[in-house]
């Protein structure tokens, strides 16, 4: 058996291991939007060049950012929850002329991971109640991803770089893909 101290130190060092997993993860893609904002490829065809990125992403994000009794995080799992929380501590930051440090990041990618963990054990434990959405509920979720994915995808294109709309359209695409708001993510 071990110590008190030593599951501590444990569960510490694996904190660590997630953070650190989850901040690789999160500069790749933050690398990758910045390279996409300033992309001037002539030649290149957008919707490929779009297509190869959001494999990338899609490697990357694949990753286990965190591990429960009863399964894995992936970082796609919770990168909606991140960035969306990320922007609201963002906004409230930027009201008080503050700036977002390294702890307030961590604590964030934290707080996504652990709410991501709790939301997947929730649903567990409802379905194991023998509970399930009816054909409407279902119906109604996915018109919400829809609807809320076509919303981001056109804010997304109003503000993406590109040298034409589809340029343009195709960035705004693997953004959205990369911020975890498109229709598989939300759906």
């Amino acid at each position: 058996m071990t110590s008190e101290a030593e599951e501590k130190e444990l569960e510490t060092e694996r904190k660590k291991r997630m953070r650190a997993t989850f901040a690789k993860a999160l500069g790749l893609v933050l690398a990758l939007a910045l390279a996409l904002s300033g992309c001037n490829l002539i030649g290149i065809d957008p919707k490929m060049q779009a297509d190869e990125d959001i494999a990338k992403i899609d490697k990357d994000y694949s990753k286990v950012a965190a591990t429960y009794d009863g399964g894995e995080v992936t970082v796609a799992d919770a990168v909606s929850n991140f960035y969306t929380n990320y922007n609201q501590t963002a906004q409230m930051y930027a009201y008080f002329g503050l700036t977002i440090g390294h702890d307030q990041v961590h604590g964030i990618i934290e707080d996504s991971l652990t709410s991501e963990v709790r939301n997947r054990i929730a649903a567990a434990h409802y379905d194991e109640g023998g509970n399930a959405l009816s054909d409407e509920e279902l119906a109604d979720v996915e018109e919400t991803a829809r609807t809320t994915a076509e919303t981001n995808l056109e804010d997304a294109e109003a503000s993406a770089a590109g040298e034409n709309d589809e340029e343009r359209a195709e960035n705004a695409r693997v953004l959205v893909h990369a911020n975890g708001a498109d229709y598989d993510a939300l759906y």
